[in-house]
């Protein structure tokens, strides 16, 4: 704690807050590493060794539908498809040199083109026809190509603008430039997303039989200072198979039998299911043996071919009397749900059984947990494979024909850059130093440095068919053994102890609170919750089943929100697994959770000389992050700020907050820092002099966003807070310094020895690689930092962005050092993690959004706003904040500041 500031519900060791640097007694002393190392590492960038020469100029194109239909802004591959007709078979004598298409309105040229086209040009396209379609053709479309008064991109404003930095309106079109020369070829033959593409070569996806996962490259132009570089990495996608309809379905469902997709019992759910994959996909229809047009699936229709309709002659009829008598095709399955593919100006149904899936079409919709788990375990690459298909991908530069035509060259070979690897700090326990060697320590023999107070305890088991009452009393005699290993003091057996099955929770909660009040008193769950609870360290551990999502969504809300009482769940599953030998471990694990959120300290980050000097002063490190919802969900943006609240950057407090929906920037940031830079304030007694910002998930493009938007509203805090805060105002104490940085998780560099280290088995850097030099940005400050060893697979960093310093007053390497540490203070761990403890404590708080509403609230919140989703996302209306405002609640004041997230 700070000096002179002590907190009721936590114990300072006897010793005091110094670390103490020597081992233990009896342990042979290791060698520590205290000097940085340099290195040369491999990145997966390919050097551009010329620039385009070519001299182009940018055409605006707008298409023109005959029939009156607008082609919609995001309809980017049937805008593809046009253009590319439109140059290999309406016009190819024009289009010598293909024009450069970025899928939505601007297009480059190369010289050779631009004196064919002019300054305007129009051409009349239809897909169906090999040349410039006859007058009487309906519904072709018209493609107007218009020259801009935006001038020549030469290789000299590249060069001055993209490689050295200098400031342009042009920086983002000129890169953009770049980007279309070198996805040109890959993006006009395979199926894309703008940044990668995806030959189609799918992998099975066990148990989602109706997708199939394809691997691609992911390639990217980028400028470093004095040179650019494409940036080269594999990636994986999920796509719909190329299925006739009702085998998507019957794969979607596991199922074989037909009969399954008809009306039956359960065929409502079913529907609703099949609405939720499949709507939003294209289908080609088949009819009388010809394949139609990509139509939408807009919905299904639960009648099928039995629907009836009036037809323009006003006769009744079924949609498979109306195919019989029209197309002469009798249909075998009437009882199949109808493909809506209009709404309007008149509802079309197009028989199930004549659909197939388009090929090569993205499955966009949100994954659950477990999915993804598979898809990464199936996309996983080590070093050797990874660097292998990097530079596969890389060597069809060679050969492309858009950068043969430009001018522009791309080194093959990837390029080598110079590094350091950072001496990793030391852990400090109360019982001596844990040694950090490859990214990890051991627990063996260590104490918690800062237990908390002897605890009190309940038991509640929600898994009665796995764990019954007889086998209870061996896993509480582990989990107590376990726990008091680490240095936690608490009774030998619980307090309370009760069993139920998940449906019987709400009862079975109201019965533990009464049973916790008649033994600790009415003033732990004080209603106004001003004063501090009577029995501040007690804790319930709770049984769960493996999928106990609603269960531990109601206990959460509980015990964080409703009456600040701690709440630790475990597995049943892992725990009847425990053996006598893994038994100590996974309750040791359990402890390093249990501990913070009672008000105790794991461990602390020993030599490191930034964190020591940041500790002389009141120092705020804070963590921030905005989490979206999936896709397809209409719900708010949770944003979390977490701040800590000690000198050792150890305990950290969180405030919460929604706002509208996918919305990055942080609408409410002066109000949440306020809060927080009072809170710590508080607890410190002393006025704030140093905050270091850790911000997560801000892409590239909003960097000026969060400067002038963020930066802003914390500046704006400090002013407010020293003129209004009663210990600060007159008494002439400066304001803080800022230091503001990015932290970004999603990039695609990534980092292998140059040459191969003795103690890297799977060929990847070590933990404390730092590159700030050779690939880094050419107009801001910025680094990468692998603060993490990879267990398996690939190793990643994150990067750095360095948007305000005024803390290190532009002295970078004490922030990679401050960056670095606080990898190390991640409570749950004993290896260092890949980006600072504050920002991941961030991301944990965002995850837990749901478990602010009361049980059944959100979902009640999300079904009234359920008919938006029937809109476009450009059409709907305004998100209505207000009520799930109202609904959101804060956690509880007896367990905020105790870490409660973990």
């Amino acid at each position: 704690m700070y000096p002179g500031r002590g907190r009721g519900n936590q114990r300072t060791p006897p010793t005091g807050p110094r670390l103490d640097r020597r081992p233990q007694s009896g342990r042979p002393q290791e060698r520590v590493e205290t000097k940085d190392r340099a290195i040369v590492v491999t990145t997966n960038c390919f050097r551009i060794t010329k620039l385009p020469t070519a001299e182009y100029v940018m055409y605006d194109v707008t298409f023109a539908p005959e029939n009156g239909e607008p082609i919609k802004k995001d309809h980017v591959k049937r805008k593809e498809e046009l253009v590319r007709h439109m140059q290999n078979m309406v016009a190819p004598h024009v289009f010598t040199v293909p024009l450069l298409y970025d899928g939505g309105a601007i297009a480059y040229a190369h010289p050779n083109t631009s004196n064919a086209l002019g300054s305007e040009q129009t051409f009349r396209v239809h897909l169906r026809h090999a040349g410039p379609p006859p007058p009487e053709i309906r519904n072709a479309v018209v493609i107007k190509l218009k020259l801009t008064k935006a001038g020549t991109i030469a290789a000299t404003e590249i060069n001055e603008v993209v490689i050295h930095g200098r400031d342009s309106p042009r920086r983002t079109e000129l890169l953009n430039f770049m980007q279309l020369i070198v996805r040109q070829a890959t993006n006009n033959v395979h199926a894309n997303n703008g940044r990668a593409y995806f030959p189609e070569r799918g992998l099975n996806f066990p148990g989602h039989n109706h997708l199939e996962l394809r691997t691609g490259i992911f390639h990217s132009v980028r400028p470093a200072i004095g040179q650019a570089v494409v940036v080269v990495d594999t990636s994986v996608a999920i796509f719909y198979r190329k299925f006739s309809l009702i085998d998507a379905l019957l794969a979607f469902f596991n199922t074989r039998d037909i009969r399954f997709l008809e009306k039956s019992e359960g065929f409502k759910e079913r529907l609703g299911a099949i609405n939720h994959i499949f709507k939003g996909i294209f289908i080609r229809e088949t009819k009388g043996g010809r394949k139609g047009g990509r139509r939408k699936i807009k919905g299904f229709q639960s009648d099928g071919a039995l629907y009836q309709f009036e037809n323009d002659d006003g006769v009744t009829l079924t949609i498979a009397q109306h195919y019989q008598q029209v197309n002469n095709q009798r249909l075998a399955h009437h009882r199949l749900p109808g493909v809506i593919v209009a709404t309007k100006p008149k509802l079309i149904i197009i028989p199930m059984e004549l659909c197939d899936i388009e090929p090569n079409q993205f499955y966009r919709k949100a994954m659950n947990d477990r999915a993804t788990s598979e898809i990464m375990s199936i996309a996983r690459l080590d070093p050797p494979d990874k660097m292998d298909a990097i530079k596969e991908g890389a060597r069809q530069y060679q050969l492309a024909q858009a950068l043969n035509f430009s001018g522009m060259e791309v080194e093959s070979r990837p390029l080598d850059v110079p590094a350091i690897v950072k001496p990793p700090p030391q852990v400090q326990y109360s019982t001596g130093v844990a040694v950090v060697r490859d990214g990890k320590w051991n627990l063996i023999r260590q104490k918690v440095i800062v237990p908390a107070k002897h605890s009190r305890w309940a038991l509640l088991n929600l898994a009665l068919m796995k764990m019954p009452s007889r086998d209870l009393d061996r896993h509480i005699s582990s989990f107590v053994q376990g726990v008091r290993a680490l240095g936690l003091s608490l009774d030998n057996t619980p307090l309370i102890q009760k069993s139920a099955g998940p449906q019987q929770l709400t009862m079975v909660l109201e019965e533990l609170r009464r049973d916790i009040e008649k033994t600790c008193g009415s003033g732990i769950f004080n209603p106004d919750k001003s004063k501090e609870p009577n029995c501040p360290n007690f804790f319930v551990l709770i049984i769960l089943e493996k999928d106990g999502i609603e269960p531990r969504s109601v206990l959460k809300h509980w015990g964080d929100v409703a009456h600040g009482i701690v709440t630790q769940c475990v597995c049943v599953d892992k725990v009847t697994r425990l053996s006598e030998r893994s038994a100590p471990q996974y309750w040791a694990n359990v402890a390093l959770k249990l501990n913070p959120r009672l008000g105790g300290e794991n461990s602390r980050v020993a030599q490191s000389n930034v964190m020591n000097e940041l500790a002389k002063t009141v120092s705020m490190i804070v963590g921030a992050d905005v989490g979206h919802p999936g896709p397809g969900v209409y719900k708010p943006s949770t944003v979390a700020l977490v701040y800590n609240l000690n000198p050792f950057a150890t305990k950290y407090g969180a405030i919460t907050q929604l706002q509208d929906p996918r919305q990055e920037i942080v609408s409410n940031l002066e109000s949440m820092m306020k809060e927080a830079m009072e809170a710590l304030m508080e607890i410190a007694r002393s006025p704030l002099k140093n905050i270091v910002f850790f911000r997560d998930g801000v892409s590239e493009g909003e960097y000026d966003a969060v400067k002038d938007v963020e930066v802003k509203a914390i500046n704006a805090a400090i002013d407010a807070l020293w003129a209004t805060y009663k210990p600060l105002v007159n008494k002439g104490f400066p304001k803080p310094k800022l230091t503001y940085l990015v932290v970004g998780k999603r990039h695609h560099t990534i980092f292998f020895p140059a040459q191969r280290m003795a103690s890297e088995k799977i060929e990847n850097c070590p933990a404390g690689v730092v590159v700030n030099q050779g690939i880094t940005q050419p107009t801001t400050k910025d680094f990468y930092l692998l603060s993490h060893a990879a267990i398996i697979g690939t190793s990643r960093s994150s990067h750095y962005i360095v948007l305000q310093d005024e803390v290190f007053g532009g002295d970078t390497p004490k922030i990679e050092e401050l960056a670095y540490a606080l990898c190390h203070v991640y409570a749950k761990a004993t290896r260092s993690v890949s980006i600072p403890a504050p920002v991941y404590y961030a991301d944990l708080v965002c995850l837990r959004h749901s478990y602010h509403f009361a049980p059944g609230v959100e979902y009640r919140l999300r079904a009234a706003n359920s008919p938006a989703s029937e809109f476009p996302e450009q059409r709907r209306p305004p998100f209505d904040l207000q009520p799930w405002r109202a609904s959101f609640e804060p956690p509880h004041r007896y367990v905020r500041h105790n870490m409660y997230f973990l």
